[in-house]
């Protein structure tokens, strides 16, 4: 990442550009740290614009593969309603992303240290229970299905924060806005620089909001995480998996919520079958398998 600049100025004045036969050029003019500074947001900008592009446009990780996803498992033209405010285009999810996106925010999103695999999502803006619907109870458990993955509501806990999840929806649940964005999408999540392992999951919590979220960057919550492990199963890539190598275990931490005092962490794991697990756990616990997912993302307001 880049220092922070000096507050003091640069002379140039003294350095002369060539002479032209045809243009006498004027001097170079002194410039102040900030307008370099400024000078290079630009570039930044310009850079994150075009690495923006580039993701949308990745056959794996782009707008067509989660438009794709979106149409053919989850929002199917049984699902959807008349009244549904359409997916935004491509070209609107380009012009969205790159008017939001800040020169820090670019900094993170272009550093594999921060984000290895960025994926292109959607989030469509209505309840837990139309878009990941329950169907029934496994050995007590409250079960819900999303695509062909199925997912089980570990606790009680888990139950009470996904329904409270929501925010912003109408009262009929349609769909009236979408949170278009770039989330991690790795297997498991890399621990990220100078990020305190050793604390407990709370403490991490608070270290992530007060090292990125003051920036504006996010964790996945419920819905966002529902859609990624989904959609990652899926294409056969299933992200948390604990079922590969024991040795490798991970599990996405979706917040802390002061409501219980608890943590709310999802996992990929076997239930049954394969399914993912929605399960809480206490803030003042350490879990090493614990990864922070970062996630860019912002509401498309479409009424």
């Amino acid at each position: 990442m880049s220092s922070e600049f000096p507050k003091n100025r640069i002379d140039e004045a003294s350095v002369q550009p060539p002479n032209s036969e045809q243009n006498q050029l004027k001097p170079y003019q002194a410039r102040t740290w900030d307008e370099i500074k400024a000078a290079a947001n630009l570039e930044l900008i310009e850079a994150g614009k075009k690495f923006i592009e580039n993701l949308l446009d990745d056959p794996e990780d782009g707008y067509e593969a989660w438009m794709d996803f979106l149409t053919t498992k989850v929002l199917t033209l049984e699902t959807l309603r008349k009244d549904d405010v359409a997916m935004p285009t491509k070209e609107e999810a380009l012009a969205f992303l790159t008017e939001k996106f800040t020169p820090e925010q670019i900094e993170f999103l272009t550093n594999p240290r921060y984000v290895s695999k960025p994926k292109f999502i959607m989030v469509p803006g209505v309840s837990v229970d139309r878009l990941v619907p329950s169907i029934g109870v496994r050995y007590g458990r409250d079960l819900r299905r999303l695509a062909s993955t199925d997912f089980v509501v570990m606790d009680e806990d888990s139950e009470e924060r996904m329904q409270n999840a929501d925010y912003n929806e109408s009262a009929d649940d349609r769909i009236k806005y979408w949170q278009v964005g770039i989330v991690e999408s790795a297997r498991a999540a890399q621990t990220l620089p100078d990020e305190p392992t050793h604390y407990d999951l709370g403490g991490r919590d608070f270290w992530f909001d007060q090292h990125f979220g003051v920036k504006g960057i996010k964790r996945p919550g419920f819905k966002a995480y529902a859609l990624l492990a989904a959609q990652a199963k899926e294409a056969g890539k299933p992200i948390d998996d604990l079922t590969d190598d024991e040795s490798e275990e991970s599990r996405t931490l979706l917040g802390v919520y002061s409501t219980d005092s608890r943590v709310h962490t999802a996992a990929l794991g076997e239930w049954g079958e394969k399914t993912v697990k929605f399960e809480s756990n206490y803030d003042k616990g350490q879990d090493e398998t614990a990864r922070l997912r970062m996630l860019f993302m912002w509401d498309l307001i479409k009424y």
